[in-house]
């Protein structure tokens, strides 16, 4: 009884306290939307007005831009130059509590690369170390200043650099043209020239095969041709006898390295952290092994490791070194060619328009330096027109700079802490550079101007202090690889293979972009007689 008339009322005391609830609710609801248009009024309207030196903040709801900026940043920055009605002046943008200045003017990225005291790559550098694992003692030597006892390259004596930026010193040495590169390239482009060929196809890329024709998959026939290649050319045969599913893995990588680059913590980063692991085990393998029992390793990979373990550093951080460089030097090129060769494979004219200009080229020499060397705008015009807007169309690659002080850029000052992103795709799809039909595939452009390769806005391959070390041997190794496909083989498509592959422009990317997943272009192929 007693209960009873206690629970009734407990239930008189809760009806009569709804109202007061209701109110609650809506006063909260009222007060958080009001604080809101406070601050959004005041950070997108006032604040710019207050500080018009200042880069403007793209506005955003919370929690900031970072899911914009993580699903589709390239639309992301297109939004935001639109936003701000295309003046192209510098922004900011706010991901994972981090102020990023977008850089889309051709002048300011100039302002970019002449201010290297300001703007800064070093903690970037830093920053792609530890997420490749190397140790804080090893990362600590590499910037170190440098002992009058270690071996130092032509031009870059003891006491000058740091270790860590003597070896952006070797990079150079190695890629830039030269003896070095010469050695390195000859080893490379024949390694190109007999996978290429019928018999040393990788079956990984033969889908089908009769006694005259094979049916192969593109994407698999261009990157597993150019990745032996370059781990032959950099390493010798050794490393790929160490770790036999070392493609494997790698392209695993590749294609989710992004996770790598947006630091995405496990549990969702397993998958690629599995797949970095068997390749970066395999390099640590190769460099716990005595040098004569690996030969055939290349100058720079030689004298890197001469001059890490000069400085104490142990194994498994030169391959956590070098795993950086290997994955630079893999990542883009064999796109590159399977964008130009599926352009042509949907362009029959087109296709027999470069084969008629390239095949006396490819018949004529057979040194493989010599012939990367005859592909230039006086012999094959057409050819490097081709390559040249194909990159333009498929590039994605960013430069990156920490603020070290307060740094004007654009007419905008940007403040210590935050960084400098410079998107090449929003200048190399610049109407007002490259015409109303920027974003379509039209090679003629290059040919009606010749001069648009010089042009600020085609920076394919960045600029400045990061200007990409590795473009004559990235090009010489493209080109090579689509001219012997071109010119040694008949090919149409698969009848199932009609559809253009998309490109992947939602996945984040620092260089080429590959095509979306599961998209291909299926070929039929016959050897062509000679």
């Amino acid at each position: 009884m007693l209960s009873e008339v206690l629970q009734q009322w407990l239930h008189k005391i809760s009806n009569g306290l709804e109202p007061y609830r209701e109110s609650n609710v809506v006063n909260v609801s009222l007060f958080l939307f009001g604080a809101y248009v406070a601050w959004s009024v005041w950070t997108f309207t006032i604040l710019p007005k207050l500080q018009p030196d200042r880069p403007r903040v793209l506005p955003y709801w919370i929690p900031c831009h970072a899911i914009s900026f993580f699903n589709d940043a390239d639309g992301m920055f297109s939004y935001g130059r639109n936003y701000f009605k295309n003046t192209r002046e510098p922004f900011a943008i706010i991901a994972a509590g981090e102020t990023l200045y977008i850089i889309t003017c051709v002048s300011a990225v100039s302002e970019v690369y002449r201010n290297i005291e300001q703007l800064t790559f070093d903690d970037y550098i830093t920053d792609m170390m530890i997420s490749f694992g190397a140790s804080s003692k090893a990362i600590k030597t590499m910037w170190n200043p440098p002992s009058a006892t270690l071996k130092r390259p032509e031009g870059a004596g003891p006491g000058k650099q740091a270790l860590a930026h003597v070896a952006e010193t070797l990079i150079r040495q190695q890629l830039q043209p030269g003896k070095n590169l010469d050695r390195l390239q000859d080893i490379f482009l024949n390694s190109v020239h007999r996978s290429m060929t019928w018999e040393h196809m990788a079956s990984k890329a033969v889908l089908s095969s009769q006694q005259n024709m094979r049916t192969v998959s593109l994407l698999e026939w261009t990157r597993e041709a150019l990745l032996e290649g370059a781990t032959e050319a950099f390493f010798g045969p050794t490393l790929l006898e160490i770790e036999p599913k070392l493609f494997e893995s790698f392209f695993t990588f590749d294609d989710l390295s992004w996770k790598l680059t947006y630091r995405i913590p496990s549990p969702w980063s397993n998958d690629m952290k599995a797949a970095k692991a068997t390749a970066q085990n395999a390099l640590t393998r190769y460099f716990q092994m005595p040098k004569k029992q690996r030969p055939g390793a290349c100058w720079l990979v030689e004298t890197l490791e001469t001059e890490m373990r000069a400085v104490d550093i142990e194994p498994v951080d030169i391959a956590a070194y070098l795993m950086m460089i290997y994955w630079v030097i893999n990542a883009n090129a064999w796109k590159v060619s399977f964008w130009m060769l599926a352009y042509l494979l949907h362009n029959p004219h087109l296709l027999t328009t470069i084969r008629d200009e390239i095949s006396p080229i490819l018949t004529a020499i057979q040194s493989p330096n010599e012939l990367a060397s005859s592909f230039n705008s006086t012999q094959t015009p057409r050819f490097l027109a081709l390559y040249h807007e194909v990159l333009r169309l498929v590039t994605s690659s960013v430069s990156v700079r920490n603020i070290a002080t307060p740094a004007y850029v654009g007419g905008k000052q940007l403040q210590p802490g935050g960084r400098v992103i410079i998107p090449y795709r929003q200048l190399l799809l610049n109407d007002e550079v490259f015409g109303g039909d920027a974003e379509a595939f039209n090679p003629e452009r290059f040919l009606r101007d010749g001069s648009l390769s010089n042009n600020p806005s085609y920076r394919p391959y960045g600029g400045g202090t990061t200007y990409c070390p590795g473009r004559f041997l990235a090009k010489a190794e493209v080109l090579t690889c689509v001219a012997i496909a071109t010119c040694k083989y008949d090919m149409e498509i698969s009848h199932g293979s009609r559809i253009f592959p998309r490109l992947e422009v939602k996945k984040p990317c620092l260089g080429i972009m590959g095509p979306v997943e599961g998209d291909d272009v299926v070929v039929n192929i016959r050897r062509m007689a000679q």
